[in-house]
């Protein structure tokens, strides 16, 4: 390992495999849990796998993630996993994500997670990654289950389970939605399934005056053989130059399938002919 002009030791480029095992002689591996930190990882084009969980304590940071590259944890996230650069390959965690998912720079690639989401799943920049790829969570988003992109959206965001009945389950979107981009909430649907939480396109209420905000993309809730119920809120803040139609077939809309008790809420005051609140 190289040592940078401080003495440091220089982050490592992981072009090959790097797994984590209890014991590699064994066939299959022995699961291992990763307590402690696995950092200074640079840049990763090849396969990182953790044969177990991310546990509480410990962590796994890398820089770029490129196309091709793969960080894969075959366990539960319940400590950290960062990404501190931009990420065109793919995160997969395979059961539940309970603790950060971040992601610094730029998404073109896909982060998944395979089970139910309590914590944040964090990008830092843009969203750049259309279906199939995208941020992905199968299962339901629970408690604190957050989907927070800072930048502007131009790719998938997909929820296959439902958004618990808490203003703190949120998918957020800051900088509005480009064309092509899509929030797809409870995919998995049934008639007796519930969905809330909070669907968010722009930034703070309390800006004044509000910026411009662009919506040229799609949210859709409930878009299931079996639809079930919409009890939430979806939240557009900004001033808007295109208005999403309900329900059409081409984008921008918003579409809530279903039966809908839920809300959506425009915050447009102080716009151009916005007279909203």
């Amino acid at each position: 390992m190289g040592k940078n002009a401080q003495g440091q030791d220089e982050p490592q480029d992981i072009a090959g495999t790097l797994e984590v095992v209890g014991n590699p002689s064994n066939h299959p591996a022995i699961p291992a849990n990763v307590i402690g930190h696995i950092n200074n990882v640079g840049n990763v084009s090849g396969t990182i796998s953790v044969c177990g969980d991310v546990d509480a304590g410990g962590s796994l940071s890398v820089d770029d993630v490129a196309s091709g590259g793969s960080v894969t944890v075959d366990g539960s996230l319940i400590g950290s996993l960062t990404i501190g650069g931009t990420m065109a390959g793919t995160v997969s965690v395979l059961h539940d994500i309970s603790g950060p998912l971040t992601v610094a720079g730029d998404v073109s690639g896909t982060v998944h997670g395979h089970g139910a989401l309590s914590s944040t799943i964090g990008v830092g920049g843009d969203l750049n990654a259309p279906a199939p790829k995208g941020l992905l969570v199968d299962g339901n988003m629970t408690g604190n289950g957050t989907i927070d992109v800072t930048g502007k959206g131009s790719g998938l965001i997909q929820v296959g389970g439902t958004m618990a009945t808490n203003s703190n389950t949120l998918v957020k979107v800051r900088a509005g939605l480009d064309s092509g981009s899509l929030i797809d909430v409870n995919t998995q649907g049934g008639s007796s399934s519930t969905t809330a939480g909070t669907i968010w396109i722009g930034g703070s209420t309390t800006q004044s005056p509000l910026p411009a905000l662009t919506f040229l993309g799609s949210v859709r809730v409930n878009h299931a053989t079996s639809p079930g119920t919409f009890a939430g809120l979806i939240k557009v803040v900004g001033c808007l130059s295109q208005s999403p139609i309900p329900c059409q077939s081409t984008a921008p809309f918003i579409c809530i399938e279903g039966t809908n008790h839920g809300e959506v809420r425009y915050f447009s005051l102080g716009c151009n002919g916005g007279g909203g609140e």
